[in-house]
């Protein structure tokens, strides 16, 4: 089986829309192990964080007591710390002040999602703001993103900055909508695509590990290679710090 790297879950749980507690966490790594994930990022949403009276050392507190638990019960999966940020004046603080704090896994990477509904063209401005700084945000799920899928040329500005894009699996797999499908096959087809993640919640048909359904799906349109550096290799190379690679 492969071993996929996952830089996007809600896999903590008493943070935000995720498990309910650490015995639920754990229901849910052994079926993330089945479908062939061996390194998953936690994401928390930032905003939740707030809500909740937590910060990004909870996040590393959790995660170290969430490993501690998945090694105990032979999980063989390992856990690393993040933050799921959102297009705002706070993330402007965030890279002036404290940026490494709230990247995936003390790198360079940091993950950020907009509304379903609207793609504000000042986020270019942010965008722009971490390559200032030798940073790169990560997009994550344009494809369900109803203003993108209609103008296709910011996907391409983003890119352009220097921005790197995360897509869903369930979009892949159809779960988001055929829209939302059919868009993300455009962008993977374009080589505008770095990597797919779970976006893991919970243990139901949506929003739970299947890595391993989008993989061959990916697999059966664009051939194994593109899989590969999509589900194994992009990802491995974000959470260790290093840029991925775009050449054929």
């Amino acid at each position: 089986m492969k071993k996929f790297t996952d830089i996007k879950s809600h896999i903590i749980p008493e943070f935000d829309d995720g498990p309910f507690n650490f015995d639920e966490s754990l229901e849910i790594l052994v079926l993330a192990e089945k479908s062939g994930i061996s390194k998953i990022i936690a994401t928390p949403h930032y905003e939740n964080l707030l809500i909740n009276n937590k910060n990004f050392k909870d996040i590393e507190e959790y995660v170290e007591k969430l490993n501690t638990l998945a090694h105990k019960n032979s999980i063989g999966i390992n856990i690393f710390s993040g933050i799921s940020l959102n297009f705002s004046e706070k993330i402007i603080d965030i890279i002036d002040n404290e940026a490494q704090n709230f990247s995936l896994n003390k790198t360079r990477f940091f993950l950020i999602e907009s509304t379903f509904n609207y793609f504000d063209e000042s986020n270019l401005k942010i965008i722009e703001k971490f390559r200032d700084k030798r940073l790169y945000p990560i997009i994550s799920h344009p494809e369900r993103n109803i203003y993108l899928r209609k103008n296709y040329k910011i996907i391409e500005e983003i890119i352009n900055l220097g921005a790197l894009i995360q897509i869903s699996s369930d979009s892949i797999i159809g779960n988001n909508g055929d829209i939302s499908k059919k868009f993300a096959l455009e962008i993977i087809e374009k080589k505008h695509a770095t990597c797919i993640s779970s976006e893991i919640h919970n243990k139901d048909k949506i929003l739970f590990p299947n890595l391993n359904v989008s993989y061959e799906l990916i697999t059966e349109v664009f051939g194994e290679k593109v899989s590969n550096k999509l589900f194994i290799s992009n990802p491995q190379l974000i959470l260790d710090g290093h840029l991925p690679k775009f050449e054929d």
